[in-house]
């Protein structure tokens, strides 16, 4: 029983060295995250502890970024309608002083023609030469779903080789020479309460 316990805190401290040195490597052009993040902490609890915690922290920077970005879109937005409107309304005032050009302190402004721009109304409705043919894209979704059907079809086939629906199975799944499945892998998930 002691044996059983000390391979386990064997295991648990390579897994700990292992998780440190990755993290050296993944940390080189940030020391401080490294610093901040795992120093000090000895053993696998502690150091994934840490590590789960500066996700979290991360995933708050990311939120608040994100919210930041909006509001920052929104005000870029107000600002191009309010110069869109200036704008507007020095081209009607020089139109009714019939003027085509001002020279003020600020620059110069003159009055020019826009071409007028594209409103679509109903799409479905204009006719096809309007349309540019689109390159095929490769939808992975069911490519992958496809792969996955055909997987479980020759596991079943070598479970049960007498298996008529997997071989049925089989013969609708053939082979594709470009793609192939990973053999998966794993990640964690951490809930935030």
């Amino acid at each position: 029983m002691a044996q059983a316990n000390v391979r386990d805190l064997e295991k648990e401290i390579e897994a700990t060295r292992v998780l440190r040195e990755q993290l050296g490597a993944l940390c080189e052009g940030d020391p401080e995250f490294l610093h901040d993040s795992i120093e000090g902490e000895t053993n696998l609890f502690e150091v994934i502890s840490a590590l789960a915690a500066a996700d979290g922290e991360d995933d708050a920077l990311i939120q608040a970024l994100d919210e930041y970005i909006k509001k920052l879109k929104a005000r870029k937005d107000r600002i191009e309608h309010r110069q869109e409107t200036r704008r507007a309304m020095m081209a009607n005032a020089l139109e009714i002083a019939e003027q085509r050009t001002l020279e003020t302190a600020a620059g110069t402004v003159t009055r020019k023609f826009v071409a007028p721009k594209l409103i679509i109304i109903e799409e479905s409705e204009i006719p096809s030469k309007f349309f540019e043919p689109q390159p095929p894209k490769l939808d992975k979704t069911e490519l992958a779903r496809y792969l996955r059907a055909r997987a479980k079809a020759l596991a079943e086939l070598r479970d049960n080789p007498d298996d008529k629906a997997a071989s049925s199975v089989l013969e609708t799944y053939s082979p594709i020479d470009g793609a192939q499945l990973s053999n998966g892998s794993y990640t964690i998930s951490i809930k935030r309460s």
